[in-house]
């Protein structure tokens, strides 16, 4: 019966680690490049798109894009957006 609950407990975290990968890639494939503005901050950029938190759709353009919150003027930025 140990072994049981074992297997159940290690199933669970590979089908949790699936779906986060899953949803990494649905984010990741349905993108759009912005490029950055002289003097625009992370903040301003995801102001200027329709989400419900700000502060989630920054962390998930710094996710996507691998990066910190240090941006500079040209740099493309891949910008997640919804599904249509």
């Amino acid at each position: 019966m140990k072994h049981k609950g074992r297997y159940i407990l290690a199933l669970l975290i590979v089908l949790i680690l699936a779906t986060k990968s899953n949803a990494k890639s649905t984010i990741a494939n349905n993108c759009e490049i912005y490029t950055v503005q002289p003097g625009e901050t992370l903040w301003q950029i995801a102001g200027h798109y329709d989400h419900k938190d700000i502060r989630d759709f920054i962390a998930d353009i710094r996710s996507v894009n691998n990066i910190s919150a240090v941006i500079q003027p040209g740099q493309e930025l891949k910008i997640p957006i919804e599904s249509r």
